[in-house]
């Protein structure tokens, strides 16, 4: 897991070599994060690495949206 602090963004990543998933598979959990994320004006991706890890990102705003 990695996180990222920036001036106005915090960065989460977390990343699973032994995850399978199907590409585009974008129903329970994985939706409902992307959900929450773009309640908080930040946005969520989920998917294959170039080097085969499934990783899980999210960017979320640390100020409020007007």
């Amino acid at each position: 897991m990695t996180v990222r602090y920036g001036p106005d963004t915090l960065h989460l990543e977390i990343t699973d070599d032994r995850a399978v998933r199907a590409a585009g598979d974008d129903t329970g959990l994985l939706a409902a994060l992307r959900e929450r994320a773009g309640l908080y004006g930040g946005h969520l991706e989920a998917g294959r690495r170039a080097d085969g890890d499934y990783a899980v990102q999210a960017w979320l705003p640390l100020e409020p949206s007007p």
